[in-house]
């Protein structure tokens, strides 16, 4: 992978076919956990589309919404006022649908900005052996194409790939900085051939830590952009 770099006014990285179409992967399972867990979320998509209205104007009652029940879940939909029950169900009630449905949009646009419509995705994520870590390792330049973004998108591409490492979080069960920590030690020397790990906890981590990558680039130029842009007038 070569990281985000800015080139003529865009924000373009260079990644292979195979660590594309490992974290579109991880993007698209997400957006499946989303659609699973919000009742009637692609209906209510798609009325939205019709109507131009916020989904929380579309069939809004007193019903109580419901939190997620998947632990990742939560963590892209979390509850807004964790100390006042009242005020975070009513919050969750306004918001979640709408919140939900952003989020899928964007990683949507993740996997289309990673994969294009003529590369069928590969189900890399779903395989356990060995080879499905190979392949995201692969050396291999075939495939490699570059990812380039206007400024416009690149809030909503870094978001996506925060929803991913969130999701990715849940999954290997990382909660602070030392976990992380621990974790990137780990993979980094499996990729060495310095240690083993499971193949799906390697699997999984080499997405979190390459998304990881990706997504520390691309903030660090959207910053950069901002303190030469100066304050405005």
């Amino acid at each position: 992978m070569r990281p985000f770099e800015e080139s003529d006014g865009r924000f373009v990285a260079r990644l292979t076919r195979d660590e594309r179409f490992a974290i579109a992967q991880v993007a698209e399972q997400v957006v499946e956990l989303l659609e699973q867990e919000i009742d009637g979320l692609e209906e209510i998509a798609a009325a939205v589309a019709d109507d131009g209205l916020p989904a929380s104007l579309l069939g809004l009652d007193d019903s109580r919404v419901e939190a997620p029940t998947d632990p990742a879940v939560r963590r892209l939909l979390p509850n807004a006022a964790p100390t006042d029950a009242a005020v975070g169900e009513e919050f969750r009630r306004l918001t979640q649908t709408d919140l939900a449905l952003s989020k899928v949009g964007r990683l949507t646009a993740l996997c289309e900005a990673l994969v294009g419509a003529d590369e069928p995705l590969l189900d890399l994520v779903d395989d356990e052996d060995d080879a499905a870590v190979d392949a995201i390792l692969d050396d291999d330049d075939l495939g490699s194409r570059e990812i380039a973004l206007e400024p416009s998108d690149t809030q909503s591409f870094a978001g996506a790939l925060t929803d991913v490492r969130l999701v990715l979080a849940e999954r290997l069960g990382i909660v602070t900085d030392v976990d992380s920590d621990r974790l990137a030690t780990a993979v980094e020397q499996a990729w060495r051939g310095e240690a083993e790990l499971e193949p799906r906890t390697e699997l999984l981590g080499s997405v979190f830590l390459l998304a990881g990558y990706l997504q520390e680039s691309l903030l660090d130029l959207m910053l950069a952009r901002l303190r030469g842009a100066g304050p405005a007038i």
